[in-house]
């Protein structure tokens, strides 16, 4: 034995390693080859690669993964197919540190697309792949004369006499065939590679985005690779829609976005849309403060999510605003995650909105707040100082009680005591809502306002997970 490379016993040793490797190679292309979108998937998720190349490392890498493994199997070019058994996993190997560096919430996508909670990423990962690698290095260095193709051509000059024989046994017709084949496979795969080249990265898509008329696709791809949501990721929306499992936040802002792109906004008038979005959910100075009064709250109390609206009685979109969201928190998407306050806000501007502000108290006071104030908004054009004892007395109070707790000075001081902390918190008009003590600054659509209170209750529970 001339040197350690020589020994006899590596052709055993490396017989296992090589059949190793080659059933691990085989288990992973496996699932990739069969379903190229849901590793395009897995591919974009380590956010890494130009969108552009995803598609086309999904195709071309299963297979390039599946003939090293036939030929470590076969020994067949053994030292190539180990070469590149080893070169693709020291990229695999770096491509999970820079994954597990960026704090990527994901799986590896090494043998089928499974969510990162199925099969998370860690550094037991990189420890495995390390042991996979020096296999292939082992195979690489000490299999001289391996136990298969390679090892038969090497004995005896089979190899050259092999080939001098088939060359001559080969007739006309037989090449035609095999060059026929050959084109084919050839073009096919050619074919292949174009599509996935020049198709479109598939990504995540919310509802109000696959709803979007064809006139405004252009639109929304060219946002969605400009624009970056503020939330749940730090790439462009094109690059975090394409992950495997988007953040909640950040197909919420697509959807809104997409939204904004129905209704005819400019890019630039998008872009100032998502920064009031973000302020009016992210944390970012002095938080306000409140009195509250138990009797004004509708829906859980226990919900993780405070909402807090200031409103006068007699302001006509305080009505819409405020109807809307008391059936949210008691009946619709926001019951059981967000408890809502009410705090009187009277304009001097309106009519009837100090009456309308004591009566509100003085059924808070006698416990029937929330049907007064529905009776108050649904009769909202039949509105004056004289009704209001009658709709007293409709939702289930004594008229003389009524009449007197709004007469009572604590009430008026009461009044006056919530304006003033209005104006504190810097309320200029109504309807003024907060989110966790953060003034909400974005549209005042009940629907655009629903969704924002979802994305913070999304955001407060996925906060409490990683506590």
């Amino acid at each position: 034995m001339k040197s350690v490379f020589d020994w006899p016993g590596h052709r055993l040793i490396a017989l296992g390693a090589r059949i190793y490797l080659a059933a691990v190679f085989l288990a992973a292309c496996h699932h990739k080859i069969l379903d190229p979108r849901a590793f395009a998937l897995d591919i974009a998720t380590y956010q890494i690669l130009p969108l552009q190349l995803v598609n086309l490392m999904a195709i071309v890498l299963p297979w390039i993964e599946l003939g090293a493994a036939l030929a470590l199997l076969a020994a067949w070019r053994t030292r190539a197919a180990a070469l590149l058994i080893t070169g693709m996993m020291v990229m695999f190997t770096v491509a999970i540190s820079v994954a597990l560096a960026r704090g990527l919430d994901m799986s590896c996508g090494c043998f089928a697309s499974k969510t990162a909670t199925e099969d998370p990423i860690s550094w037991h990962t990189i420890v495995r792949d390390l042991g996979w690698m020096m296999l292939g290095l082992y195979v690489l260095l000490f299999d001289r004369t391996p136990l298969g193709i390679d090892g038969w051509h090497q004995s005896k000059g089979h190899r050259w006499k092999g080939k001098e024989r088939n060359r001559h046994a080969m007739t006309r017709q037989t090449k035609k065939t095999r060059d026929r084949i050959r084109m084919i496979i050839f073009l096919g795969f050619s074919v292949t590679l174009l599509v996935g080249a020049f198709t479109p990265p598939a990504f995540a898509q919310a509802p109000r985005c696959e709803a979007l008329a064809p006139e405004h696709e252009k639109t929304k791809r060219m946002l969605f690779a400009e624009l970056h949501p503020y939330d749940g990721c730090d790439e462009t929306f094109e690059r975090c829609l394409a992950t495997k499992s988007p953040h909640p936040a950040v197909l919420r802002q697509a959807a809104d976005v997409c939204r904004l792109i129905a209704s005819g906004k400019s890019r630039d008038e998008i872009g100032r849309a998502l920064i009031k979005r973000a302020q009016s959910l992210l944390p970012g100075g002095k938080k306000a403060s409140f009195l509250l009064d138990e009797a004004t709250i509708a829906g859980d109390p226990n919900a993780p999510v405070q909402a807090v609206v200031y409103a006068c009685a007699r302001c006509p979109f305080c009505r819409v605003v405020v109807l809307a969201l008391y059936r949210e928190v008691t009946e619709g998407s926001l019951k059981g995650k967000v408890r809502l306050y009410f705090q009187p806000f009277p304009l001097k501007s309106h009519e009837g909105s100090i009456e309308g502000g004591l009566g509100m108290l003085a059924a808070a006071s006698l416990g029937k707040f929330w049907p007064f104030l529905t009776r108050l908004y649904e009769d909202y054009d039949a509105f004056s100082a004289e009704r209001l004892s009658q709709w007293a007395v409709e939702v289930g109070m004594d008229e003389a009680t009524f009449k007197e707790t709004m007469a009572n000075p604590i009430t008026r001081e009461t009044l006056v005591a919530s304006k003033q902390e209005g104006l504190r918190n810097m309320v200029d008009g109504t309807p003024a809502v907060f989110i966790d003590g953060r003034r909400y600054v974005y549209e005042l659509q009940p629907s655009v306002i629903t969704d924002v209170l979802l994305e913070a209750h999304e955001s407060v529970i996925a906060a409490r997970r990683k506590q």
